[in-house]
C-alpha cells in the first residue's frame, strides 16, 4: 500500500481512533486534509485494521461525498495491478470491502469483483491464493440477487469461467474446504442461470469439458451431460458458435 495511505491513516488515527473505539468525524474538522487523503487513509485502516473495519467504512460513507467515486478507483488499482503485492489479510480485507461495497449497489462494484477474480490466479494454491478465493465465493454467494441482476451478466460470466478453471487445480491440489465451496458456487450458478453462463462462448464448453471429463469431477459430469443433450437450450453447437 502506498506510503500516503499510511500517512492519511496515521492522521485520522490521532484524532479519531482510540483503541478499538472510533468517534465520528465532525463536519470541518479535517482542515488541511483533502477529502481524497481521507479517503485513502480510511481505506488503509480498512485493509489492515479488520476488527475497526465496520466503523471505519461507516466513516468512509459519511465523507464519500463523491458517491464512492474516487474510493472505487483506488480500490481498482488495488484489485488489477497491486493485489499479488497485498499480504493475506489485508488482500481477504479487500474482499470484505467489496462485498460491503456490493451489498450497497455501489456504482462501479462490479468492476471491483471483475479485477478480484482476475488478481486471483487460477494456479495459486497458496494460503492467499485459498484464502481470498473462498472469502470471494462467499462474498458473492451472500450476494446473488445483485450477480444475477441483467446488467452484470459479464460479472457472472467472469465468475463461473474462472470457478470453473479453478477447479481443476484445486481438485489436484486436494483443496478440500476450497475445493467443496468452488463446487457449490458452480452447482448454484449453473443450476440458475445456465442461459447466461453458456453465453460464455467456447471457452465455456472447453473448461466444462476439462473439469467433468479429464479430472472426472462428478458434480461437474452433470452439466456436461446436459449441455451434450440433443434437448440441451441452448445447444452446444449454439455456445461453440459465440465467440470468448
Amino acid at each position: 500500500l502506498d506510503l500516503c495511505w499510511s500517512t492519511a491513516f496515521q492522521s485520522l488515527e490521532a484524532k479519531f481512533i482510540q483503541g478499538n473505539s472510533v468517534t465520528p468525524i465532525p463536519p470541518g474538522s479535517l482542515r488541511g486534509q483533502t477529502a481524497q487523503q481521507t479517503t485513502c487513509g480510511l481505506l488503509y485502516g480498512i485493509l489492515v485494521r479488520p476488527p475497526l473495519a465496520p466503523k471505519l467504512l461507516e466513516l468512509l460513507v459519511g465523507v464519500a461525498s463523491d458517491g464512492f467515486g474516487y474510493a472505487i478507483s483506488q480500490l481498482e488499482i488495488l484489485a488489477f495491478a497491486k493485489f499479488h503485492k497485498l499480504r493475506v489479510p489485508s488482500a481477504v480485507q479487500l474482499v470484505w470491502l467489496v462485498g460491503e461495497l456490493v451489498g450497497m449497489e455501489t456504482p462501479g462494484a462490479d468492476r471491483l469483483v471483475v479485477g478480484l477474480f482476475r488478481g486471483v490466479q487460477a494456479g495459486d494454491v497458496s494460503e492467499k491464493g485459498q484464502g481470498v478465493w473462498s472469502e470471494l465465493l462467499s462474498v458473492l454467494l451472500r450476494q446473488l440477487p445483485w450477480l444475477y441482476q441483467p446488467s452484470r451478466s459479464h460479472v457472472l460470466c467472469v465468475a463461473v469461467y474462472s470457478a470453473l478453471c479453478v477447479l481443476g487445480t484445486h481438485s489436484r491440489a486436494s483443496s478440500g474446504n476450497s475445493l467443496a465451496l468452488t463446487i457449490t458456487f458452480l452447482q448454484t450458478l449453473l443450476r440458475q442461470q445456465w442461459k447466461a453462463c453458456c453465453g460464455i462462448g467456447r471457452d465455456f464448453v472447453r473448461v466444462l469439458y476439462m473439469a467433468a471429463v479429464p479430472f472426472k469431477i462428478a458434480e461437474m459430469q452433470e452439466f456436461w451431460r446436459q449441455l451434450r443433450s440433443p434437448t440441451s437450450v441452448p445447444a452446444i453447437s449454439d455456445v461453440l458458435a459465440v465467440p470468448t
